[in-house]
């Protein structure tokens, strides 16, 4: 089988939204990145809102590979400026 022939998952991800908020109430939006996905069978059913990069390969994984990776919960670490603090927030 060529290369053109093979099936292909296509996963685009970014590691953070838009920073530049200068508005405390607005702060919520730094953690919405781009989740991007393809796969070859068009079966997007194991995706679901609020997926974060953490949960990615592991539904690529159970769904593509027959593996039985556990979700983990969907979060993100915020650090914050000067002293490198770090805050964690469910999303």
């Amino acid at each position: 089988m060529n290369d053109t022939a093979r099936k292909k998952i296509v996963i685009i991800e970014g590691d953070h939204g838009y920073r530049e908020y200068l508005q405390r109430s607005k702060m919520p939006e730094i953690f919405r990145n781009l989740n991007a996905y393809w796969f070859p069978d068009k079966n997007y059913s194991t995706l679901y809102d609020g997926i974060s990069p953490v949960n990615t390969f592991r539904v690529v994984f159970n769904q593509y590979f027959h593996k039985y990776f556990p979700l983990l919960p969907d979060s993100s670490v915020y650090i914050k400026s000067p002293d490198l603090s770090f805050e964690k927030t469910k999303q």
